[in-house]
């Protein structure tokens, strides 16, 4: 999730600047690793972190990725991409919903030639980009579910992932 992070200039101390320390977090934390930004010219900061006190800031560990949805995230090429509605949208950023499947209803527009279970990107209709999946269906058989407006499951969220 877009988490509307500012950041200031690079410190003349440091080797990256806190852009770079936040983008290894959320990339450990989406790996199912929790992970905390503290102080470290102080050691006694790495004790207090272990014994649970309230130090730094802390990327709380998320569910951790299968190997597919690990390739989608780090190592897949998208031939393609499906662009979802706003209120797939909304379904892929809820927490509760989680886990469910996106329809045909789900999808706005289709880019690109691609076969059934082929790496697609997922994109919002203002064209940012949301994670990968693989499609249940080729471009030309999911077009002719949305135009007919079926409800049937197009992409398995066990074959999704959502960048957060």
């Amino acid at each position: 999730k877009d988490q509307g992070i500012a950041i200031g200039t690079k410190s003349t101390m440091g080797r990256g600047g806190m852009a770079s320390k936040i983008d290894a977090a959320q990339v450990a934390a989406n790996g199912g690793v929790t992970c905390v930004i503290a102080n470290g010219f102080d050691i006694s900061n790495v004790h207090k972190v272990f014994d649970g006190q309230d130090i730094g800031t802390v990327f709380p560990a998320l569910e951790r990725p299968t190997k597919l949805q690990h390739w989608l995230a780090h190592a897949a090429n998208p031939s393609g991409a499906v662009v979802v509605t706003k209120t797939a949208l909304q379904k892929l950023m809820d927490d509760n919903a989680a886990g469910q499947a996106l329809n045909a209803m789900d999808i706005a527009e289709i880019k690109g030639d691609f076969g059934s279970n082929s790496a697609v990107a997922l994109e919002t209709e203002e064209g940012r980009m949301l994670g990968m999946c693989l499609v249940e269906h080729g471009n030309s058989e999911l077009e002719q579910l949305i135009t007919g407006n079926l409800n049937s499951s197009v992409i398995n969220p066990k074959n999704m992932f959502v960048h957060q």
